[in-house]
């Protein structure tokens, strides 16, 4: 059996992998540090199975291109495939709103955003294009 502790600001994940059985667990119960040495208290009725893990890029994050108007924002981000072959793109739309003192986001629209998302895909179609020719026109 292999233990691995991953240790994250607010977050403590303890990985047990059964050779044996093949399995992995993850949990976050009561897990405490003394000495360097990881305890866990099995009592605890929480457990914690993260979803993913998280690339330690923070430049894969930042979008290459972003169109805004009147509150919405279309971001381009540039993805690679697996193989490092082939780029791609996708655009995200989110509507950034006041409540009370505190700005907030959505990625709902009304009735008379949608002609302001028409707009903001189109600009973002654009971009990727005129994106994607330039870049054939570099590799000739």
């Amino acid at each position: 059996m292999t233990t691995t502790v991953i240790k994250q600001p607010h977050q403590t994940t303890v990985t047990v992998f059964d050779d044996v059985q093949g399995r992995r667990q993850a949990s976050q119960q009561g897990v405490e540090f003394s000495g360097g040495s990881p305890t866990i208290d099995d009592e605890s009725p929480f457990c914690f199975v993260p979803p993913f893990m998280m690339s330690d890029k923070t430049d894969s994050n930042k979008p290459v291109q972003s169109f805004r108007l009147r509150g919405i924002t279309a971001s381009v981000f540039e993805n690679q495939s697996e193989d490092g072959k082939t780029t791609f793109y996708k655009v995200t739309l989110q509507r950034s709103y006041k409540q009370g003192e505190e700005w907030k986001s959505t990625n709902s629209f009304g009735r008379d955003d949608l002609p302001i998302v028409s707009l903001l895909t189109k600009q973002a179609w654009e971009f990727i294009l005129n994106t994607e020719t330039s870049g054939q026109k570099e590799n000739k």
